[in-house]
């Protein structure tokens, strides 16, 4: 059997590379005609489907070619790349694996090792074939993505940068590049820099609902409600998820809008009963209401609660209501409460000044007193939370 000449089989792959699928396919027919018998030719067939959309009689081509003499490696190489494109990591990684076992070295089967490894959180091991792809590959935006990922998975977020960067220079609409490149920045300090890259991002990308969302959630972490109004309303309403949502209910607190406040809030609940957010939202607003609806309130921070409340907010806000009620028995579920919101929130500085004043109020002076602590040496800590720290203090003795 005569095998394809290599050269005629790297014109096809750089089409391919170059989504050139035009001269990819008169390609191919000249090989398929000159060389019916060779397996490699055949995996070339089933890259061109996949690249054509369709996956599906892709796979199964290739899946026939694993025990091919010439080709069984790239068969294989190629069905693993697939399956991680289509985010089946688990499936394509033993494929991967196996051909690269069998010294297949391609880059695109190279880019998804890398990708299915960092899908598992093995970074140290996906990086090195990431950056392979991308020296192979340098206009390939997925690979400096997922390198910039894997970079910043490791600490090291100036290589980080100069990935995401690469990414977005090549694809200027590669959302997740420019949201992935902003998160970097604003972990190095950078918030200044991010808030320029998100609005570079959305000249490309105006209408993206990942980049505006990410906009919204910087700004209101930076206390720029205004600022971050203004992105949300940018968000078409009938776009507008569960979380948007929370988000507007949130800075219509800010500006006393009650009955706004609440609207959007029910509105939150309404599109994601089961978003703990929406419903620690929900509370938020209830206690602005007024006459009070202490037990709507109750549930509402329970069910925030029960359904994770990762932050710790609704349990904060839980104690408080419980503690606040001056009976025994609610201050002691406050406190319970709280030491949970306390650990889901990694000592944030709120919940565990409202952990120190149940302390106090059940009468246990010295854990009181070590919250208090806590509090006080927390850089991070808001000046109000500090100076009520040392007040309790001092009435503690």
């Amino acid at each position: 059997m005569a095998l394809a000449p290599q050269d005629a089989l790297v014109k096809l792959d750089d089409a391919l590379a170059k989504a050139d699928l035009t001269a990819a396919r008169n390609q191919l027919v000249l090989l398929e005609k000159a060389h019916p018998q060779d397996g490699r030719v055949a995996v070339m067939r089933a890259r061109v489907m996949a690249s054509e959309g369709d996956t599906a009689g892709a796979c199964v081509k290739l899946d026939r070619l694993q025990n091919d003499a010439a080709a069984g490696g790239l068969a294989r190489g190629y069905l693993g790349a697939i399956l991680v494109a289509q985010r089946r990591y688990e499936e394509g990684l033993p494929h991967l694996e196996a051909a690269r076992a069998l010294k297949v070295d391609d880059a695109p089967v190279r880019h998804a090792l890398g990708v299915a490894l960092a899908a598992q959180g093995d970074y140290p091991n996906a990086l090195p074939h990431l950056l392979d792809a991308c020296a192979r590959m340098p206009a390939s935006a997925p690979s400096f993505f997922y390198t910039g990922i894997c970079h910043a998975e490791l600490g090291d977020f100036d290589a980080a940068a100069k990935a995401l960067i690469q990414c977005v220079q090549i694809q200027p609409g590669y959302e997740e590049g420019w949201e992935a490149l902003c998160r970097v920045e604003v972990t190095r300090g950078n918030t200044t820099v991010a808030r320029k890259l998100l609005d570079e991002a959305l000249k490309h990308n105006k209408d993206s609902l990942i980049i505006r969302r990410y906009q919204v959630g910087l700004l209101v972490e930076l206390g720029d409600s205004a600022a971050a109004l203004k992105a949300l309303e940018a968000i078409p309403a009938s776009a507008r998820n569960a979380q948007d949502l929370v988000n507007l209910s949130m800075l219509a607190g800010e500006k006393k809008d009650r009955a706004g406040a609440l609207k959007h809030a029910q509105a939150a609940v309404k599109a994601d009963p089961n978003l703990d957010r929406a419903q620690y939202a929900l509370g938020l607003a209830l206690e602005g209401q007024t006459p009070l609806d202490r037990a709507a309130v109750l549930a509402a921070y329970h069910k925030a609660v029960a359904l994770g409340d990762d932050r710790g907010d609704a349990g904060t806000r839980l104690g408080f209501v419980l503690m606040e009620s001056g009976d025994k028995a609610e201050l002691k579920t406050a406190v319970s409460v709280l030491e949970a919101a306390v650990e889901r929130s990694g000592d944030a500085p709120g919940a565990v000044l409202n952990l120190a004043l149940a302390y106090a109020r059940n009468g246990d002076k010295p854990k009181a007193k070590a919250m208090c602590s806590v509090i006080m040496a927390d850089d991070g800590a808001a000046p109000s939370d500090t100076e009520q720290a040392q007040r309790l203090l001092k009435t503690l003795g």
